[in-house]
This record gives structure tokens, sequence and C-alpha cells, in this order.
């Protein structure tokens, strides 16, 4: 069941919704970002997107179908494939931000709900898709390491050894 009676803004007021989830508990808020891209890591951002503030989403009983919901009611045409990721709250988008593609990703996008009720940012991408959280399809054994600042493969066993010889 998806909670239709969501509310669409563009400007932050979260005093407003404070007092009114006092009286629903069980609603939050998403800060969303649309019809934007991520640029690369390192220094990642999200470019040329709107923001608009979602509320009265239903904790209970939130799911993606809500999601493509608030997406038509802005306009997008549910046709084309749009991708959603979130952020937890106090992270940055470099190594934190999260898909938000099945039952399980919509199960820990709520653990942070509960922290935090108003304005956990969402982000869409549109035709193109980065796949965000790669770790989510690599098993540990097959995890390849990248060098966070050259944006290229390390083996670090190798790496290691080459230091250590030179140094001697």
């Amino acid at each position: 069941m998806v909670h239709e009676n969501f509310s669409i803004r563009t400007t932050n007021g979260e005093d407003l919704i404070k007092s009114l989830y006092e009286v629903y508990p069980d609603m939050f808020s998403i800060k969303l970002h649309h019809g934007g891209y991520f640029t690369s890591v390192p220094g990642r951002m999200y470019l040329n997107g709107k923001v608009n503030f979602v509320d009265m989403l239903d904790a209970k009983n939130f799911c993606l179908d809500g999601l493509a919901l608030v997406m038509k009611d802005l306009g997008y045409d549910n046709r084309e494939p749009i991708y959603y990721h979130f952020l937890p709250p106090e992270r940055d988008l470099n190594f934190s931000i999260k898909a938000l593609e099945d039952d399980d990703d919509v199960l820990k996008f709520m653990e942070y709900v509960g922290e935090n009720k108003f304005d956990i940012d969402t982000y869409t991408e549109h035709e193109k898709h980065e796949n965000i959280d790669m770790l989510k399809f690599i098993k540990y054994d097959d995890i390849i390491k990248f060098h966070p600042f050259y944006n290229t493969q390390v083996d670090d066993t190798n790496e290691l050894e080459n230091k250590v010889e030179m140094t001697m």
C-alpha cells in the first residue's frame, strides 16, 4: 500500500514539519535531488539538478512505488528508467551514497529514517546509470581495491613490496 497524500515543496520548512510530525509520528520527509547527475570521485557532486522536499511519507508503508508517484507528480515520465539513491545523514557523497532499488535497500533506508525524519538526502539518476553502490554486487573475495587519489586499480601486495624495496 502506498500513501498518496505526500506533499512536495521547494523550500526548507523544517520547523512547520516538526510540529506536524508530533501529531503524525509515522511520517517523514526526504530532500529529493532530481534531474541531475553525479560527478566522479573524489569530490563527487550532484550537478544540474533540482531540489524538492517531500513530506508526509508514511514510514510504515514506504516503498519504491511511492517514489515513482512523487516523480510522476514532478513531471517525470515513469516509462524512462529512474534510479534512486540515498545518503545517510552526516555522510559525504564520495563513498557513502547507497542504492535504493529493492526491498532490502528500503529497509536499510528506513533505519536512517528512525534517526532523522527530516530531509534525508535522496537522489535520482535518469537514463545513464552510474552504479553507486558497487560493493552490494561484488563478493568480498572479488573486491579490487582502488587507490583513492588516482582512480586507478592498485594491487596492495605489490605496492607494499615496491615501497619496502624502494626504502631499503
